[in-house]
Formats: structure tokens, C-alpha cells, sequence
């Protein structure tokens, strides 16, 4: 372990069992600000850490100068550890996604890695523009982890997109067949106005006063013109 990396890892305390990882790792540098309140560590490593790694080592390079107002660490690896990306592209989804919740919905999408072009796969034209626009942000994470990222790409994975395009041409033809089946339901509609008669039926053969409840059945064959005469409608049928 080169000397200032030794020194950095004695102040931060570090475990022995840690050191392990960075035995042939040195710091190539340490970037200030103006103000002398933030700091950028440059660590080399041989491969990428292991996120629980990652984060003790941060945590510890944080609690170990408080006076510091921003601390950051960008790590420059050798050689890259694929199987670490799909947990660091996870981890940094969750950490974007305390600000923008819908990102969470990208955290299982197919990435892969191919001469420094990250690509990400998803299932149609409106997630590809959610997560094209925080491309950037994302790159600069995983390089800060030792990931040489030069381009990210957003595509659309055509299986997924037809799988969902048949899934809402299903939910909108069952959705037809219930609007079907409640117009056959309400196609017949005797009663115009007020409710169904129950109980039983007494016909009333002559009507000479007023009656509280007494329902006239008859058949419309013009256009009824209601007027209030005496304070009682009249009905005028025009054949």
C-alpha cells in the first residue's frame, strides 16, 4: 500500500480485515476548494469495492474530518468488476430516487456494459425520455465508483413493449364488453319517471275525489302539452 493511502487509512481507523482491498491501491491526490471546506479524495484501486465496502469507507472518511463541509471520493480502478455494476446501478436508482420516486420504477430494467457504453433496456417511448433525462447524473456516479461509463444508452426492449401493448388492447376489449353488457342491461326501461309499483293492485273503476296514490296507466300516441289550470294540471293530447 503506497505510503499516503497507508497514512489515510491509519486516521480514518480503519480494520485490518479492510485493508485488504486497498493493498495495492494509492491516493493519487486530494482536490480543495478555495474556501479549504470540501474535499475530493482520488483513490486507485485494482477493481471496484464491494458496496457495503464502498459505503464503511465513506462513512469513516466522513466521521473522521467533520470540520469538512462536502467530502467526496472518486475511485480510478484498474480493472472493472462486472458483477458489481447491476448492484451499483441499483444502489444509485435508490439514492435518485429519494428526489424523483418514479425512478424506482427502473431499478430491474436489463443494463449491460460494452467498450464503456452502459445500456439500458425498457419497455416504451415514455420511460425511455423519464430516464434519459437523468443519464448524466447517473454516469457520474458510477464513475465515481471506478466505472469508465462514456455514453449511456436508452432503448426501447420491443418484447416488453409489445407485451404491454397487448395488455392494454385486453384491459380496453374487456372494458368494451362491460359497457356491452350494461346497455343491454338498461336497453329496456318501462318506467320513464318514479318506481315500480308493489303490492297488490286495486283497480278503480270511477274516480270521483281526490286520492292520494293513484297511478293512471296509459298510452302516449301524441305530444302532451301540460298547463296549470286552478292549480291542477291538464293534459291536451294532440292527435
Amino acid at each position: 500500500m503506497q505510503d499516503k493511502l497507508e497514512i489515510l487509512c491509519k486516521q480514518i481507523q480503519m480494520p485490518e480485515d479492510m485493508k485488504s482491498y486497498f493493498e495495492t491501491g494509492k491516493l493519487e491526490r486530494i482536490i480543495g476548494n478555495k474556501t479549504h471546506d470540501s474535499y475530493h479524495f482520488l483513490i486507485e484501486l485494482e477493481t471496484n469495492l464491494a458496496i457495503p465496502i464502498y459505503e464503511d469507507f465513506l462513512n469513516r472518511l466522513k466521521d473522521s474530518f467533520p470540520m469538512f463541509k462536502k467530502i467526496k471520493v472518486t475511485f480510478h480502478t484498474r480493472n472493472q468488476e462486472e458483477t458489481l455494476l447491476k448492484n451499483y446501478y441499483q444502489y444509485f436508482i435508490d439514492h435518485l430516487s429519494k428526489k424523483e420516486p418514479f425512478l424506482q420504477m427502473f431499478r430491474e430494467v436489463p443494463i449491460s456494459l460494452e467498450e464503456g457504453t452502459l445500456t439500458l433496456e425498457v419497455g416504451n417511448l415514455a420511460e425511455k425520455m423519464k430516464l434519459e433525462s437523468n443519464v448524466s447524473k447517473l454516469m457520474k456516479d458510477l464513475e465515481s465508483v471506478g466505472y469508465y461509463i462514456s455514453d449511456i444508452q436508452v432503448i426501447i426492449n420491443e418484447q416488453e413493449h409489445q407485451k404491454l401493448q397487448e395488455e392494454i388492447e385486453k384491459s380496453l376489449k374487456e372494458d368494451a364488453e362491460k359497457v356491452k353488457e350494461k346497455v343491454k342491461e338498461q336497453a329496456f326501461q318501462p318506467i320513464i319517471l318514479g318506481g315500480e309499483i308493489k303490492g297488490n293492485i286495486g283497480q278503480i273503476k270511477d274516480l270521483f275525489a281526490e286520492e292520494n296514490n293513484v297511478t293512471v296507466e296509459v298510452q302516449v300516441f301524441g305530444e302532451i302539452d301540460w298547463k296549470e289550470i286552478s292549480g291542477r294540471p291538464e293534459s291536451n293530447v294532440i292527435k
